[in-house]
């Protein structure tokens, strides 16, 4: 049985059909602005999931429609001819007519073709396109999914804010708990805390790069449960610890004769007022009082006292100092006793 011969027309897919019958339903009160669907379509492109040859045509095509065919007493049609496009755009004839069955199977455009499936157009006076003379690429799909498109947008960008929401909770989650467990581990508290930590390593393994929202959720949900664990074993530990032997311990601490020096809560032995002139540094010292080595730290260690007693401690008198001997003449004899190599420059 011979093969029957090519007609020459493409085939009509289901979703080719479907798109044809949508352009069928462009009117004026189903029109829409050129310029919101060509941003409502390159705003969803990543979620058609259209190759970048795709979004170069779809592009390509709406660049030679103009702003009077989108009005709807018009249609958005255009006919250039695949050799004009294959020098306009970055590829080969067969990928142009793959791309032109991609865009017509995402419902995006439609195929009016002309008897001999040729595409030419014609414009009438007033730049309007002649629907009876006009056949080639007709973009009206486009112009009525644009407001799908913009609810596809608006939920993406919904998607999104809740997908870095999540992520933000789990990434405080998670460094939360690896410090609870990394503290106790380091100071030898008694707890789960091995357990934990391969539970929290399963639980961050589990996420991937692209997780979806409802698994980032989920491993959320995990992670919080998780960490109140962590939290409730870290707390009993801890109330434990505080009324068990730590009040001996630190009794023989603070007994120490390191505690005084090496302790971080004990102050330094500096004054309790504020140091701030060279004066003041002086007095101290007279006064017996062992200043640290910085004296800046005293601005920050030494708590601020009230103004009076401040003025009363820098009006405290000092010590009394040795009074001072009456200067008297000196006798010659006295003076060479004293310094016998006068003798040559005295005379009596």
């Amino acid at each position: 049985m011979p093969k029957p011969r090519p007609s020459g027309l493409r085939k009509i897919t289901p979703a080719i059909n479907d798109a044809m019958s949508l352009a069928d339903e462009w009117g004026t009160q189903t029109a829409v602005d050129k310029r919101r669907a060509v941003t409502a379509f390159n705003r969803v492109t990543h979620l058609l999931r259209l190759n970048s040859q795709a979004i170069e045509l779809m592009n390509k095509l709406l660049s030679f429609s103009q702003e009077q065919d989108w009005t709807g007493a018009s249609r958005p049609i255009v006919w250039p001819d695949n050799s004009r496009l294959v020098c306009e755009c970055s590829f080969e004839l067969s990928a142009l007519r793959r791309n032109f069955r991609k865009l017509a199977e995402a419902g995006l455009i439609s195929f009016k073709d002309s008897p001999k499936g040729q595409r030419f157009g014609k414009r009438d006076q007033n730049g309007k396109i002649v629907l009876a003379s006009s056949f080639g690429i007709d973009l009206s799909p486009l112009g009525l999914k644009t407001p799908e498109l913009e609810d596809l947008f608006e939920r993406d960008k919904q998607r999104a804010v809740q997908h870095r929401e999540h992520s933000r909770k789990f990434t405080i989650s998670r460094r939360l708990i690896a410090s609870i467990i990394e503290t106790a581990s380091d100071h030898q508290i008694a707890g789960p805390w091995e357990t934990c930590a391969r539970n929290l390593q399963a639980i961050v393994q589990r996420r991937r790069p692209n997780t979806p929202l409802h698994e980032l959720a989920e491993l959320c949900d995990a992670l919080e449960t998780l960490l109140e664990r962590v939290k409730t074993a870290y707390a009993a530990a801890s109330e434990k610890f505080s009324h068990g032997d730590s009040d001996v311990d630190n009794a023989e601490e603070k007994s120490s004769p390191g505690y005084q020096k090496w302790h971080p809560w004990v102050p330094l032995a500096a004054p309790s007022y504020r140091v701030q002139s060279r004066k003041q540094i002086l007095r101290c010292t007279r006064n017996g009082v062992r200043l640290p080595p910085n004296n800046s730290s005293l601005l920050t260690s030494a708590p601020p006292m009230k103004m009076a007693l401040r003025k009363s401690l820098l009006r405290r008198p000092g010590p009394k100092q040795p009074e001072k001997l009456a200067a008297r003449p000196v006798d010659p004899k006295t003076l060479l006793l004293l310094c016998p190599q006068f003798k040559e420059w005295v005379v009596f």
